[in-house]
């Protein structure tokens, strides 16, 4: 949803509070949720994996602004990167690290393996330490007869 004109943070919170929603702002937008957030999400993921898995995984969590503080408060490696004008946003979550880097860069590049190691893990656990060529035979290499 875009919102054309000055509106207002005081307006802007009173009307989505008339419709049981938070707004929070992160570094470029705003949200609109319901009554959960980053860090019941995190909850959430853990108790699927959990599941999955049979045991606690280890969550890692990036973020940049104090709409994440909830979800690096829930993780168990919490990350804040730097937004994009080089400077960190002043949050007080325990064990927080700094990465150097630019948020949304530094974000999407550590992001993307941990997601598909979570994903395998959790879906596919019994494939976790298999080599593809032993899950799908017909992708292995096969010598070339010399011409």
């Amino acid at each position: 949803m875009l919102v054309a004109g000055d509106v207002g943070e005081a307006t802007l919170r009173d009307a989505f509070a008339r419709h049981e929603l938070g707004v929070q702002h992160g570094a470029r937008f705003w949200t609109a949720s319901g009554r959960h957030d980053k860090g019941d999400a995190v909850t959430v993921l853990r108790d699927l994996c959990a599941r999955g898995r049979g045991g606690r995984p280890l969550i890692y969590a990036l973020g940049d602004t104090h709409n994440d503080a909830a979800m690096l408060a829930a993780a168990d490696v919490a990350m804040l990167v730097q937004r994009p004008d080089g400077t960190w946003d002043d949050l007080d979550v325990d064990g927080l690290v700094r990465v150097d880097g630019l948020g949304p860069a530094v974000s999407v590049l550590a992001v993307g393996p941990v997601l598909v190691a979570v994903l395998v893990l959790t879906l596919y656990p019994e494939t976790a330490h298999t080599e593809l060529e032993d899950l799908n035979p017909e992708d292995r290499l096969v010598p070339v007869p010399p011409r």
